[in-house]
């Protein structure tokens, strides 16, 4: 599609660029980064107004986006420094409560649900964000992914994970009355995600590189972070919890 300059546009151009201009001065070791760029989606719907998608993106097979968690933590440092991932748990999840006017629940993993494995609840809930409804078959790549880890779907169709996750998580059951897509559930997260990267920036000057829903960042900035996701969502109306992990 072609993009029109506009006053949004030069300012979204230019919040990229500081990013990339800080980040490049720092040394990353372990990963390539070439620069971000941010990526927008539904760019042909009629409620587009650059509010769809907006992830940041580093291209290139030595990314750090596109190393395993555990090489990243391995192997990636920043100025000499190791470093930690400051995760958002269940993201999309925790946006999604946000979006509907609602607290996030007592329990620690916003993705338990009595008797199902995790990965089979975080499929679920995915493809149901992906669609915009409640799925009542698994796709394909999902079953293979849940295959590739040693989880077997035979006997657990769409539509009865479906039941049981509403059961525990009754806020699912609302979203193909919501109109709310992953693409707005991604918009709100890359904003936060961003507003946390400027803050570390520019009241700390910690580097923090992007990985969607988490933020790499040197050890010793472990906890200012951690603060800093928790204070980023905050301030677009949304909770979060955020999970910090080193390597082992």
């Amino acid at each position: 599609m072609t993009v029109k300059d506009c006053a949004e546009v030069f300012e979204l151009r230019s919040q990229v660029r500081q990013i990339n201009r800080y980040l490049n001065r720092q040394y990353l070791e372990g990963a390539i980064f070439s620069g971000y760029y941010r990526s927008f989606n539904m760019g042909d719907q009629p409620d587009f107004n650059w509010n769809k998608g907006g992830r940041l993106y580093n291209p290139g097979n030595d990314s750090h986006q596109r190393l395993k968690k555990e090489d990243r933590l391995s192997n990636i440092k920043i100025n000499n420094e190791s470093v930690c991932e400051v995760d958002v748990n269940a993201s999309y999840l925790s946006i999604f409560y946000g979006l509907l006017g609602h607290s996030l629940p007592a329990k620690t993993d916003l993705y338990e649900v009595h008797g199902l494995n995790r990965e089979i609840v975080k499929a679920w809930i995915s493809a149901a964000f992906g669609k915009g409804k409640l799925p009542s078959r698994w796709p394909p790549k999902a079953k293979a992914e849940l295959k590739s880890k040693g989880i077997c779907t035979a006997k657990l169709t769409m539509t009865k994970v479906g039941e049981r996750v509403c059961r525990a998580i009754p806020i699912m059951a609302q979203l193909p009355s919501t109109g709310i897509t992953w693409a707005d559930l991604m918009y709100k997260e890359s904003c936060a995600i961003i507003s946390a990267m400027e803050s570390l920036r520019d009241s700390y000057d910690i580097p923090a590189y992007s990985m969607h829903d988490g933020l790499i960042v040197p050890q010793s900035a472990r906890d200012i972070a951690s603060k800093e996701m928790v204070r980023a969502f905050a301030g677009f109306g949304l909770e979060c919890r955020v999970k910090i992990t080193v390597a082992n």
